[in-house]
């Protein structure tokens, strides 16, 4: 139980599956919006490996849900489509209303029944740990103030930098609010059918 929690999101982000229950996600849904990361409900230990599964409980746990980072594995999986459009939607019809999807190239978001995509340019990929855990801790953060494109932009520019080295991000805000504006530039001038 969590009776002094006051918050306006609450990220969910797990390592392996069993370490969050239903129930928890209920109790916490009533606190605050939630943020979840598929990851900690698709890897399972078996052995000494880990693998990833279906999500059993997802149907049931995913309405409780407003944000829900996957990255392109883990939606494929969940949906069974590699299509980014169609595996958000799907997502999406199963209740958390903003779905962001990782990928190589960057990062694919359904919002207000709307696609976004965003790109990541790093110079290196010295620092692809924690590109998931900056990516949605980054995006939730900054939908406390900005619409989501704006969010997405942020996010990927935010993100790239972090791809450049090893550990949290330790960058300069100002490079990262030029980079941002780059994309939402490049947002305003493709369609959603130049970038998908």
């Amino acid at each position: 139980d969590f009776p002094n929690i006051v918050a306006k999101i609450i990220h969910i982000g797990a390592l392996i599956k069993g370490e969050m229950s239903l129930n928890l996600i209920r109790s916490l849904a009533r606190k605050a919006d939630l943020s979840l990361d598929v990851q900690g409900f698709v890897r399972v230990k078996e052995g000494a490996r880990l693998v990833l599964k279906d999500w059993d409980e997802k149907r049931t746990a995913l309405p409780y849900l407003k944000y829900l980072k996957a990255d392109i594995i883990e939606a494929r999986l969940l949906t069974e489509t590699s299509d980014l459009p169609t595996a958000a939607e799907l997502l999406a019809k199963m209740g958390p209303s903003e779905i962001l999807i990782t990928h190589k190239e960057g990062v694919f978001l359904f919002a207000r029944g709307r696609f976004y995509q965003a790109p990541f340019r790093p110079k290196s990929l010295k620092g692809r740990t924690g590109r998931g855990d900056t990516c949605i801790s980054t995006y939730i953060a900054k939908r406390l103030t900005s619409p989501p494109y704006k969010a997405l932009c942020f996010t990927a520019a935010l993100t790239t930098f972090k791809l450049e080295k090893e550990g949290p991000f330790r960058g300069n805000l100002e490079d990262v609010d030029a980079l941002s504006k780059e994309f939402e530039l490049d947002l305003a001038a493709n369609s959603i059918s130049d970038i998908v």
